[in-house]
C-alpha cells in the first residue's frame, strides 16, 4: 500500500484550492518574487481602516441562534465509488477514493462549529439560546466529487512511456439563510459555490493498491471560505488597506524624519511634521502624506479636507476613495 503526499508548494496548493488558473498562479508568483526582490526600495506604507457594511441590515436581528445542520445525502445511484474510476482501462493498480465514508457527517459538525465561531468573531451578533430574534443557518445543497485516473504519453530518457495521473475534482454549493424566529420568514438568503481540482502523478511501481490523498482538508477549507463570505454578507466588518506615502524631496531632512516616524508607528508626531512642511513650504507631497496619516488616525473628515486642497491625479484618486470609505462607513454604522 502507498499513500501520496501532494508534491506542490503551499502557494500552488491554495491557488488550486480557490480554483485559480495557471495565469493567475504565475502572476501571483511573480508578484511575490517581485515583492521580495524590491522590498528594500518600497515606499513607506500606512494602514487605513474602514467599516464595510453588510449586504442586509440586520440591526433588529443581532440576537441569534445557529440552526442544526443536516448532513448532505448524495442522490440515490450517484454516491461516490470507493474506488477511483479508471479512464485508461489498463492502469495496473487499484486506487481507493480520497473521500471518507464519514465526509458528510464530519462536514455537518464542521459547518456548525465554524459558522458559530465566525458569527461570534464578528462582535456584531450575540448568541441567544433563549429568545433569539433570528436563526442563522448554512447547509450543503450540492456536493459533486469526481476522481479518476487518466494517462498520457511522456518522453522520459528519450523514450515515450505512458504516465498515469489521478485527478480529484470537488464542486460544492452552499445555502446560507437568516430566518425571523417569530414568523419563520426568510430575511436573507444566498447561494455560494466553491470548486477545487488537484492532479497527482501515480507511481505504479509502489504496489498494486494505492490510496488517493484525503479530501477532508480541502473540503473543510472550501467550506470555511464559503462561511466567511456568508458571514461578511450579513455582518458589518472592519477592512484594512495599506496606502503608499509620497517620498518627498531627497534633501528635505524634516520630510525624511516624518517618513521614519511613520515607519516606527509614531503617526501623530509624523503628522505634525507633514503639516508643518505643508504650512511653511507648501509641499504638496507633505499635504498628501498628512491627509493619509490623518485618515489612518481616524480623522477622515480632516483627511478629506486636506486632500481636497491638492491638485493632482493621485490626490484626486485618493480623495474619491476617502469619500467612498466615508459613505461605506456611515452605512455600516447605521447597521449597529
Amino acid at each position: 500500500m502507498h499513500i501520496w503526499l501532494p508534491g506542490y508548494s503551499i502557494l500552488k496548493k491554495y491557488c488550486r484550492l480557490y480554483n485559480m488558473n495557471h495565469r493567475v498562479f504565475h502572476t501571483l508568483a511573480l508578484m511575490i518574487i517581485a515583492g521580495i526582490l524590491f522590498l528594500p526600495g518600497c515606499a513607506t506604507r500606512i494602514p487605513v481602516t474602514t467599516l464595510v457594511p453588510a449586504e442586509v441590515n440586520l440591526q433588529e436581528y443581532r440576537s441569534i441562534d445557529v440552526s442544526e445542520v443536516l448532513p448532505y445525502q448524495f442522490p440515490f445511484g450517484d454516491e461516490p465509488s470507493r474506488t477511483v474510476a479508471d479512464f485508461t482501462g489498463d492502469v495496473p493498480v487499484v486506487v481507493y477514493s480520497g473521500l471518507s465514508p464519514f465526509a458528510s457527517r464530519n462536514l455537518r459538525s464542521f459547518i456548525f462549529e465554524e459558522l458559530t465561531g465566525q458569527l461570534i468573531d464578528t462582535h456584531y451578533f450575540s448568541l441567544d439560546t433563549g429568545s433569539p430574534a433570528a436563526t442563522v443557518g448554512m447547509t450543503i445543497i450540492d456536493m459533486d466529487i469526481d476522481e479518476y485516473v487518466y494517462a498520457r504519453e511522456e518522453e522520459v530518457s528519450d523514450e515515450d512511456i505512458k504516465v498515469y495521473y489521478l485527478r480529484q475534482q470537488i464542486r460544492l454549493s452552499f445555502s446560507g439563510t437568516v430566518t425571523d424566529k417569530n414568523d419563520q420568514s426568510v430575511i436573507y438568503s444566498t447561494r455560494l459555490n466553491r470548486r477545487s481540482e488537484q492532479t497527482y502523478r501515480i507511481d505504479t511501481d509502489e504496489g498494486s493498491v494505492l490510496f488517493a490523498p484525503s479530501l477532508e482538508e480541502i473540503l473543510e477549507e472550501l467550506t470555511r471560505d464559503a462561511i466567511r463570505e456568508f458571514v461578511q454578507q450579513i455582518a458589518p466588518r472592519k477592512a484594512t488597506i495599506h496606502v503608499s506615502l509620497m517620498k518627498g524631496p531627497d534633501d528635505n531632512l524634516l520630510f525624511a524624519e516624518a517618513l521614519s516616524l511613520v515607519e516606527k508607528g509614531s503617526y501623530a508626531t509624523a503628522l505634525q511634521h507633514f503639516l508643518t512642511l505643508w504650512e511653511t513650504q507648501h509641499l504638496h507631497d507633505a499635504a498628501y502624506n498628512a491627509a493619509l496619516v490623518s485618515e489612518s488616525l481616524g480623522e477622515r473628515e480632516s483627511a478629506i479636507e486636506l486632500m481636497n486642497q491638492i491638485d493632482s491625479q493621485r490626490a484626486e484618486k485618493q480623495l474619491k476613495r476617502m469619500m467612498y470609505y466615508r459613505e461605506q462607513s456611515e452605512t455600516a454604522q447605521s447597521q449597529y
